[in-house]
């Protein structure tokens, strides 16, 4: 994908996200106005407390693992957001939602612009369409109560329905076609048990807290508990993996001395350790009449090969490892053939040679986000020692 059809694709998600912004600040004017906290309400949290435990709902995901190998990260935000519905001002609980998210995405630093307007934009949305919901279900009564429970369902379902809503127009929009009902299906039910789980956590917490005020550090400190043991155990079978994973690709290269089975070997290993979509090995020749090699490993199986003139290869080596350790490439300076490749992230990390020279690069690539862990630090240090092996 081309620089311009990048810059397109950003203007068009950053417009969807601040028209439904506005169109949210409309709807909240019209239907909210100048309501604030909820009426015998025994709790009033502010909007600096609701920011950090946003900030930390999206920075710091709950992991589980669904798919051998592969983990899901579920972001708990409509746990603070069910709170904030019952005990803070409806503007104050907006704002806190949308700085909190902005924060993470700035630390996460892996959005662009147009990507970060969107979502920011996105999530003040959603904030307002559990408010108007909420508060019109809710009525003028207390939320302890029955139709208490359903208003604020209501809310976070509301939420939940917008952002799908959001993520089906978009890909409308950039595709300039209607995805389809199973496009459509899919995207609705994404994350869908994360909701529910969300919901009803945030529903016995805000109903807790209405009765039991005190309870609110007790049960911060036992979220901080699971959240800390989920960590632990994701780290132990993630590391137990990465052993079980780099004990067979050197038993791989013990046993064969072909190099065509040593390429694929180290491709399938790559890709398989770090959940990619393609693996790409990049060879300087051995002889100075023969051209370099890309070989990459692509999404349904094939490995395909192209040969590359000595001086295109060292350019794509500097380009993708400027310092010569691994490290998350940058897209917008990175090779035209990897950009048509992925517009989303990709990993490179030195191949070696005896004299501790460059001879080459070890690439995997993520097309594009998904539920599934996404290309962190650990990724870059896992896909280091593969490149060291190789």
């Amino acid at each position: 994908m081309s620089g311009d059809q990048t810059r397109q694709i950003d203007r068009t998600v950053s417009s969807i996200g601040l028209s439904l912004l506005a169109a949210s600040a409309v709807l909240y004017a019209l239907a909210i106005g100048g309501d604030e906290v909820l009426p015998r309400a025994p709790l009033h949290v502010t909007a600096a407390w609701l920011a950090v435990a946003f900030f930390a709902c999206e920075l710091f995901g709950i992991w589980v693992e669904r798919k051998e190998g592969e983990y899901y990260g579920y972001v708990l935000a409509l746990v603070p957001l069910a709170v904030g519905l019952v005990y803070a001002d409806p503007a104050a609980l907006v704002v806190a939602r949308m700085g909190g998210a902005a924060a993470a995405l700035v630390v996460m630093r892996h959005r662009r612009l147009g990507e970060f307007v969107y979502e920011v934009s996105v999530h003040g949305a959603q904030t307002v369409a559990a408010i108007v919901v909420f508060r019109l279900i809710l009525g003028g009564v207390d939320p302890v109560g029955v139709r208490g429970g359903f208003a604020l369902f209501g809310g976070l379902l509301a939420s939940y329905a917008l952002a799908a809503g959001a993520l089906i127009l978009t890909v409308a929009l950039v595709g300039r076609a209607w995805p389809g009902r199973k496009a459509v299906i899919a995207i609705a039910r994404s994350g869908q048990a994360a909701a529910l789980l969300n919901a009803a956590i945030g529903l016995a917490l805000a109903l807790t807290l209405w009765e039991h005020p005190h309870l609110a550090l007790l049960l911060t400190a036992i979220g901080a508990a699971c959240y800390v043991s989920n960590r632990i155990y994701t780290g132990v079978t993630h590391r137990h993996r990465q052993l079980q994973t780099h004990f067979e690709f050197v038993s791989s290269l013990v046993r064969s001395s072909d190099l065509n089975e040593i390429t694929s070997s180290v491709l399938e290993s790559a890709r398989g350790l770090l959940r990619a979509d393609d693996a790409i090995l990049l060879l300087r020749s051995v002889d100075e009449n023969e051209p370099a090699r890309r070989i990459r490993l692509g999404p349904t199986g094939e490995v395909t090969s192209t040969d590359v003139t000595t001086a295109d290869h060292a350019a794509d080596v500097r380009s993708l490892i400027p310092e010569g350790t691994p490290c998350r490439v940058d897209l917008h300076t990175s090779p035209p053939w990897l950009q048509a490749i992925t517009t989303n992230a990709a990993l490179a990390a030195p191949i070696t040679g005896t004299d501790r020279s460059v001879v080459g690069a070890l690439v995997v690539t993520e097309e594009q986000r998904r539920a599934a862990s996404g290309f962190g630090r650990s990724h870059t240090s896992l896909l280091g020692p593969l490149a060291v092996q190789a």
